[in-house]
């Protein structure tokens, strides 16, 4: 396994392989999705998933060796990290990403900054706090997900590494997000973003997080 310039692991031969195997399925006519995640529509609630993210979640499930649940935190964080390797083995492409190092109540948190398009334009600032239900989730297990958001946003995103449980009890990964925030309103500016125009977000406990 190899390091990218900023710090992300790439994707080794057999996950690139891995990778573009699923961006194949991915590319199928919904119907063919349908049929390969088990034929039958997930519906919750009167919503109906996507027949590609279905797809998604069964090839998920059949590439995982057993339940996340039944794994150490050591043991789910690694296979997260593989899976987020082979389903985004061509992440879409940003101008800039730039690893940071931000002042914690506990020491330092470790960040990263997406900035999607070259132009010199101050956009807003996204501060963004991965999921993962508080005790698996990085920077590189959400990378691609970041990229998504400062490309089809056109934002300015900073994700953050809240330190995770269970080595970690709450309040830490709150008293991270807060301390995160209040740091990058106070530097969105040397960031190049726009100081008056900044948001939080995130995913599952990201989303807590964020609200």
């Amino acid at each position: 396994m190899t390091e990218s310039a900023y710090g992300a692991r790439v994707p080794s031969f057999v996950e690139r392989a891995q990778g573009r195997f699923v961006g194949f399925l991915t590319a199928l006519p919904p119907p063919v999705q349908r049929f390969l995640a088990g034929g039958r529509p997930v519906r919750i609630d009167g919503l109906e998933l996507s027949a590609e993210y279905q797809l998604v979640l069964r090839l998920i499930a059949l590439a995982a060796p057993r339940p996340l649940d039944t794994m150490t935190p050591a043991e789910a964080r690694e296979e997260i990290r593989r899976a987020a390797r082979v389903f985004a083995a061509s992440p879409p492409p940003v101008a800039r990403i730039e690893d940071r190092v931000l002042p914690g109540p506990a020491g330092p948190i470790a960040a990263r900054l997406y900035v999607p398009f070259d132009d010199g334009v101050r956009r807003p600032l996204v501060v963004h706090y991965h999921g993962g239900g508080w005790v698996i989730g990085d920077l590189d297990t959400h990378d691609t997900a970041a990229r998504h958001l400062a490309r089809e946003a056109d934002v300015g995103v900073l994700a953050i590494a809240y330190r995770l449980a269970p080595e970690h009890r709450f309040p830490a990964a709150v008293d991270d997000a807060l301390a995160a925030f209040r740091w990058a309103a106070a530097n969105a500016a040397d960031l190049g973003c726009d100081p008056a125009r900044v948001a939080v977000a995130g995913d599952s406990a990201g989303g807590n997080l964020a609200a």
